[in-house]
């Protein structure tokens, strides 16, 4: 597991939130949002394959499976 998808999921097991906001060919950035609020806490922004194949067509961790 590469650093930016481990990031993304200790963000999500700690019930915190996420959303895509771009999605260029090849990369991803991502909003990471707090638990209640969804407030942007910091982004991601990344082009490590895993990653890109965790989120997949997702737009947010609360849409679709994993």
């Amino acid at each position: 597991m590469t650093d930016d998808l481990a990031k993304l999921r200790r963000w999500e097991d700690a019930g915190a939130h996420w959303q895509v906001l771009a999605r260029p060919p090849g990369w991803l950035v991502i909003a990471l949002q707090t638990c209640d609020t969804r407030e942007e806490v910091d982004r991601l922004t990344s082009a490590e394959t895993d990653l890109l194949a965790y989120v997949g067509a997702r737009s947010a961790s609360d849409t679709g499976d994993t």
